[in-house]
Parts: structure tokens; sequence; C-alpha cells
């Protein structure tokens, strides 16, 4: 099965390197590419490259790259785009000018293991009613996993006749559903440190999805090549708001590194 690849371009030019983003599940269409428009004040594209896997979804992006005939440019990954983000910086490094990672972690199953986070299944708000279900227990890290809908809790990612993996309040859309296990596999942490990439590293104070902690762990993987942004009292991506904290934090990271024309 190739990648399916759709485009969508917006925002203006202001001397910047142009800006993509994706997402391993999300439909990025029109109104986020102005979004990003706004926040990055530059030319954006959005690329919807569904696939087998994430290593498919980057080399798609990176084929659009060449094919629109754009030099390097900034990968923005969101949320579960700052997986993409990660990986893309470790396989195509020549094709990005700068990578930025907002509300994202090196590795979501170690992120879905700590209590702090909202979808951990070992959080106090799911603890009781996951024992009720008969979905509570350790995650023996392998193994196929199902959707169940809980009443009273949301929907939750669970091993197969085992316990809770991932626990989402409320409905989850198709292509998240789709692209979970991919996800659940994914770790930067053995090769992230090599990237050499410049990268933007945005977190949320008060975000419970990717708690501050754990996407620090990227800064402090990528060491001197990373610039640190917290929004204090933010929450999970800042940029889908337009936190003006963003906007002046990134055109702060473009002129440190060089990236915005005179």
């Amino acid at each position: 099965m190739a990648a399916s690849v759709q485009v969508h371009r917006g925002g203006k030019s202001s001397g910047g390197p142009v800006v993509c983003a994706a997402h391993p599940s999300e439909v990025f269409g029109e109104g986020t590419a102005e979004l990003l428009g706004i926040v990055a004040r530059a030319q954006t594209v959005c690329v919807n490259a569904h696939g087998r896997s994430l290593e498919q979804m980057v080399d798609a992006i990176e084929a659009e790259r060449v094919r629109l005939a754009l030099p390097p440019w900034v990968f923005w990954g969101m949320s579960g785009g700052g997986f993409l983000a990660q990986l893309y910086a470790h396989r195509h490094p020549k094709a990005l000018a700068a990578v930025v990672v907002e509300s994202a972690c090196p590795c979501f199953k170690a992120r879905l293991d700590d209590a702090s986070c909202v979808l951990s299944p070992r959080s106090s708000a799911w603890q009781q009613p996951l024992k009720e279900a008969g979905l509570s227990g350790e995650d023996p890290g392998a193994g196929p996993t199902e959707w169940v809908e809980l009443s009273g809790v949301g929907t939750v990612l669970r091993r197969v006749n085992g316990p809770a993996v991932m626990v989402v309040p409320g409905k989850l859309d198709d292509g998240m559903r789709a692209a979970m296990p991919a996800l659940l596999a994914f770790d930067a942490r053995p090769w992230l440190s090599s990237v050499k990439t410049p990268a933007l590293v945005i977190a949320g104070s008060d975000d419970p999805v990717a708690p501050l902690h754990h996407v620090k762990k990227v800064h402090e993987a990528l060491g001197d090549r990373s610039t640190w942004l917290v929004i204090k009292g933010g929450g999970h991506v800042p940029s889908s708001i337009r936190h003006p904290d963003v906007v002046s934090g990134y055109q702060a990271f473009l002129a440190k590194h060089q990236l915005v024309k005179a």
C-alpha cells in the first residue's frame, strides 16, 4: 500500500523559509495551512501522507518537497506530528532548514506509562472505571490491540483480552485509531541525540496530554541544537490558538539561526 498524498498551501512569505506540517492521522486541510501561516508568518504547506508506517509518511512528505522544487524547509510537528518531525530530521536532515517539535515526546509509550498524562491508564481519573470494566493491569508491551468504548470515560485502547494501553476522553476519529499502532511503536530515544538540525521545542506549561517534562526530553536529547520554549499557562499545542508567545518565539528562533532574509 503506497502512501496517498494531499497538499494544502497557505500563508504568505515574510522572508523566512517555507513551513511544512503533517500529522500521522488527522487530515490537515486549508484551515490548518492558513492557521500555521499566521503563526509562522510564512508560506505553508500541509501534506497528508498516510501510509503503512511513519517512515513511509516522512518519505512521501520529502518527495512532495522535491516535487514542488522547494529549498530546505521548516517541518512543524504538532502533537502526533511531532513524531514525524523527529523522524524527518533523522531520515532527511539535508531537506530541513529547521524543525519545530510542539507538544510531543520522544517515546509515546513511555508517556502513556506516566500517571501525569491524562491519556495514561495509570491516571487517577481512570483507575477505578478501568478496574470495574476489567481493563486494569500491567501492559505486557506487545500484542495486538483493539478499541472499546467505555461509558463515562470515552475511548479505550486495550490489548486484545488484556489491559488498557491508552484512554481518550470522548470520541476518537478513525484516522487516529488506525495510526495508533505506529505511534505506540515510535521511540526516537536511541537516535535522537544524533540529529543535528536546528530545533525549536515548544511545550505548554499546563498541557495534560503531553506533560512538559516529557516534551523537554526532546530538547534535552538534542542538546545545543535545540531552543526550549515554554508557553506559560499553555495547554496542548499552543500554536492552535495562535498564542502570541509561540509567534514571537518562532521569529526569535529564526533570527537566532539567521533563517530570515533581511
